[in-house]
């Protein structure tokens, strides 16, 4: 027989929490226990599992735990279902966002599904003043706010935290008028190389292909390849990866070649034991701005790369 919410709350909130922790964990066996069966054998055949079952072990609860928390004796099941799923799905939400992702065997998605339910539980059942039985959800809602509002400083940081362990010096140019720089990157692991773009601040963050296409210059720094012997052998790190640019790459100033095959323009600049690919794709983009850009380049602070 179900005991009533004014008389013991707290059996609520505990029934509730172990539901929550309880079905999520029988959901991790099942998922892990797919993945390593011999139909999975441990590979992204049954990846499509994996990222459905990432976003459903919250979700699930709204199904599958109303008749189990009916069983338990926790009322309104409905209620406390319903809000504890929101308050999963946004806890998994903000530790995702802190850079936390839990896999679907990570543990830590016990204690969030848990705690979810619990603070569900207590915010419908618990007898006391409003303000204290709303406490503990606004807390548990706390962090996804803090995630979407520091997001930007965050991606900042951990571009800026790439960018230092490119493995080649941070090259820039003297930024042409009403450029910035976007998309800086690298390629990780033992691939020493950066990358980034130099794009009209006109053309907004999300321009079509062909607006990008059509504006966009392109800035490769890598390492100068051991066959790179120009005129003849134009062997460099383009936009498509390292590759025999098709010859001649005649040398138009010291230490700078000069390839194009239409409007597709390049520059390879040697810097040291470094060189800089130019590119531009379009007749859109003056010959000029990357004259410029090869006269310019020099070290620069992380900070200069950053969205």
């Amino acid at each position: 027989m179900a005991l009533s919410a004014p008389e013991t709350p707290w059996r609520h909130v505990l029934r509730a929490a172990a539901v929550g922790g309880g079905l999520t964990a029988l959901w991790i066996v099942i998922v892990w226990v797919a993945y390593t069966s011999p139909v999975c054998q441990g590979t992204w055949t049954c990846g499509i599992l994996l990222i459905f079952g990432y976003w459903v072990i919250p979700a699930v609860g709204a199904v599958v735990a109303w008749p189990v928390m009916r069983w338990a004796g926790v009322r309104p099941a409905w209620l406390i279902v319903l809000v504890g799923a929101v308050v999963a799905m946004l806890g998994v939400m903000a530790r995702d966002g802190f850079g936390y992702s839990p896999t679907l065997t990570s543990p830590w998605l016990v204690p969030i599904v848990a705690v979810a339910y619990a603070v569900a539980a207590w915010a419908v059942v618990a007898r006391v003043p409003l303000q204290w039985r709303v406490l503990p959800l606004v807390l548990a809602l706390l962090p996804w706010p803090v995630v979407e509002l520091t997001a930007g400083a965050r991606a900042a940081s951990a571009q800026q935290q790439e960018l230092t362990q490119a493995g080649v010096p941070l090259l820039g140019p003297d930024l042409p008028a009403g450029y910035v720089v976007r998309r800086a990157g690298t390629e990780g692991g033992t691939q020493r190389e950066l990358f980034y773009r130099l794009e009209p601040a006109s053309i907004g963050t999300t321009p079509d292909l062909t607006t990008e296409e059509n504006n966009t210059i392109w800035v490769i720094v890598a390492p100068t390849s051991p066959t790179f012997a120009p005129p003849d052998r134009c062997t460099v790190a383009g936009t498509t990866g390292t590759q025999d640019y098709r010859p001649p790459c005649p040398q138009v100033a010291d230490n700078v070649w000069r390839w194009n095959n239409g409007d597709y323009v390049s520059y390879f600049v040697r810097k040291g034991d470094v060189m800089v690919a130019v590119e531009r794709t379009s007749a859109n983009v003056p010959e000029d701005l990357l004259r410029g850009i090869t006269r310019t380049l020099s070290p620069r602070d992380p900070s200069y790369f950053t969205d």
